[in-house]
């Protein structure tokens, strides 16, 4: 597994914030036993929509998209937990580019509301990084 984190946009993070979401993204993939390389970018407040909510995974080219302005670190955690289990499941097959998934409910979006919050809570209990959730 290959991982490429980049910023977008005036992407305004310290380099501990960098360090501790590519720890966590590392950590994460190995959780879910993600096999394939990941592209994750960092969206900055004057992006645009982007098509997205706080996340996104575009499933054509294996992209993640996280909103980082004005959000806690640990929240943008949650974000990626989320879509990182959208590239597992596409990954072990549960659906392809062009399904059509429902945003909201369905087996394949509750599955990823769900394993992301515990995937942070593992992280925070396993790494002892409890100062996440004050930062």
């Amino acid at each position: 597994m290959k991982l490429q984190l980049t910023k977008l946009n005036e992407v305004d993070r310290e380099d501990k914030d960098i360090d501790e979401l590519v720890k966590f993204v590392k950590f994460v993939a190995k959780k879910l036993g993600i096999k394939g390389d990941m592209k994750i970018t960092l969206v900055g407040k004057n992006s645009g929509d982007q098509g997205m909510s706080t996340g996104g995974f575009d499933v054509y080219n294996n992209q993640i998209l996280a909103r980082e302005y004005g959000r806690s670190l640990v929240d943008i955690m949650r974000s990626i937990a989320h879509e990182l289990v959208h590239y597992k499941q596409k990954e072990a097959g549960k659906f392809k580019p062009g399904d059509n998934i429902p945003n909201i409910g369905g087996e394949i979006e509750d599955e990823a509301n769900a394993l992301c919050g515990q995937l942070v809570k593992m992280y925070v209990d396993e790494e002892d990084s409890r100062w996440l959730y004050t930062y």
